[in-house]
């Protein structure tokens, strides 16, 4: 709850009352001087203790993080150091939406090659992925080669199974970038073949991968 009450206030643009939620989740009343170090030094404890709650308390510091240096860099290095193969796909997908809403949400300022590193590393290592893609395709927008996306593009798709919701939007995607009838025809296929998947991801699809 605390988490989704922080991120709620965040996603607001009231960084200050984000603050305060994410110092009343470790019992602090204060936000600066000893209350921050306190608030630190209990969620670093949280942690390290496994359990179905951490990666929350995982966003919860990384999100303090952000929100006292202004560095996304720093908040990557809160999840660089817990991440481990069990977790690595949920920390993968919430600190990529963590950058992509501190630059292109809430238009802060950030070098944009942090978040087009981050989201082709975590693509790399979740290449089935929807989300990560979706962040990742938006971060390169405009910077990367034809050559480059081609690759990416036969790499994930050779990897995904049938079907998967990531395939679609990477052969939409690409079939747009293409020329030619048969270009075309293939892209009303995966149209087609995006209708089919769950409605609610379908305007994420073409946002995505139509621009």
């Amino acid at each position: 709850m605390w988490w989704h009450w922080a991120e709620l206030e965040w996603l607001s643009n009231d960084a200050a009352r984000a603050s305060e939620v994410v110092h009343a989740s470790c019992g602090q009343s204060t936000t600066s001087g000893i209350g921050l170090l306190k608030t630190k030094r209990a969620l670093d404890d949280r942690l390290a203790t496994p359990g179905p709650d951490r990666r929350h308390w995982v966003c919860l510091r990384a999100l303090l993080e952000l929100l006292t240096t202004s560095s996304p860099a720093a908040a990557l290095n809160i999840f660089a150091r817990v991440s481990d193969a069990e977790d690595q796909a949920p920390m993968d997908v919430a600190s990529t939406l963590m950058v992509y809403h501190h630059l292109y949400t809430l238009r802060n300022a950030c070098p944009p090659v942090v978040l087009r590193d981050h989201a082709e590393a975590a693509l790399a290592r979740n290449p089935e992925n929807s989300i990560v893609l979706g962040v990742f395709l938006e971060s390169q927008r405009g910077q990367w080669s034809l050559n480059k996306a081609q690759k990416l593009h036969a790499a994930v798709r050779d990897g995904a199974r049938p079907r998967r919701l990531v395939r679609v939007v990477w052969d939409i995607w690409n079939a747009g970038r293409e020329r030619g009838e048969y270009a075309y025809q293939r892209l009303r296929q995966s149209l087609g073949s995006a209708v089919n998947q769950p409605g609610c991801v379908f305007y994420t699809v073409l946002r995505g991968c139509l621009y």
